[in-house]
């Protein structure tokens, strides 16, 4: 397999796995929070979080073999960092651009 083949399979393999466990991330957080849910969830996110690390140390994926990951690996390793924060949560999260800039207490 040629490299523009290869990388575009990684990128593309890497967000639709992703996509997902984003999905799961807003959907069973605060009221359909359960430890069911969120043991599947974790299961799922380290199961692909594990494949990243493995490609990143090693150079090598399931079914594809070794790769040289000096191009790649920096993808690989923001999807690593993407799937640890795509966790569901019993409360609701705040969105960044929702809070007050420079909120005060009275």
């Amino acid at each position: 397999m040629n490299s523009i083949f290869t990388h575009s399979l990684i990128i593309t393999l890497s967000v639709l796995f992703y996509l997902p466990a984003l999905w799961a991330r807003f959907t069973f957080s605060a009221n359909k929070f359960s430890p069911g849910i969120f043991a599947i969830v974790v299961g799922y996110n380290m199961l692909f979080g594990i494949v990243h690390q493995i490609f990143l140390e090693e150079g090598t994926l399931p079914f594809i073999g070794a790769i040289d990951n000096s191009n790649i690996g920096w993808l690989s390793c923001l999807f690593l960092i993407a799937h640890a924060e795509a966790v569901p949560f019993p409360w609701t999260r705040k969105r960044w651009f929702f809070m007050k800039k420079f909120s005060q207490t009275p």
